[in-house]
């Protein structure tokens, strides 16, 4: 059973980090399309500010993400399928979710910035 739980673990942490790098979620209402819309009207230090904004945002949500990982840890082995797991893992895939759309939304300002000239150093995840 203890093999079962760090393979689930494992599991877990593997969807997790691959979340992190991947698309979807939601923040602000904003979708892809109205962010590619504001970014072409915005100036490079503009795009700076916003791809900082949703970078600091990422790293709230991944902040999240860990401690919600240190809270599956601490579930046991016996109650791995229980309600409160689900609720954990649940909340984890929300988060996720979130980081993916935040992460695409980062890229569209980071990117818009990157081809009006804009240095990246400082603002790259």
């Amino acid at each position: 059973m203890n093999q079962f739980k760090k393979l689930m673990l494992i599991a877990l942490l593997a969807a997790f980090v691959v979340g992190l790098t991947g698309c979807g979620g939601d923040d602000d209402s904003i979708t892809i399309e109205q962010a590619k819309a504001k970014a072409e009207k915005m100036d490079v230090d503009q795009l700076k500010k916003e791809a900082i904004k949703y970078k600091d945002k990422i790293a709230a949500k991944q902040k999240d993400a860990v401690k919600l990982m240190e809270d599956l840890k601490s579930v046991p082995i016996t109650e791995a399928m229980g309600d409160k797991a689900k609720a954990i893992k649940e909340d984890m895939g929300k988060i996720t979710e979130s980081v993916q759309k935040l992460t695409e939304i980062y890229n569209v300002y980071l990117n818009k910035m990157k081809e009006k000239g804009g240095d990246p150093a400082g603002v790259e995840l």
